[in-house]
C-alpha cells in the first residue's frame, strides 16, 4: 500500500529528526493508530 509506505518514510524522517525522543515517537504511533 502506497499510504503505508508514506508513514513509514515519514516515521523514518521523524526518527532521525529526533535522534531517541520517545515521548514524541509515542505520540506519533497513537495518533496513527486511531
Amino acid at each position: 500500500m502506497k499510504h503505508e509506505q508514506d508513514i513509514h518514510k515519514a516515521l523514518d524522517r521523524l526518527g532521525s529528526e529526533l535522534a531517541g525522543n520517545e515521548s514524541i515517537v509515542d505520540e506519533v504511533m497513537r495518533r496513527i493508530v486511531q
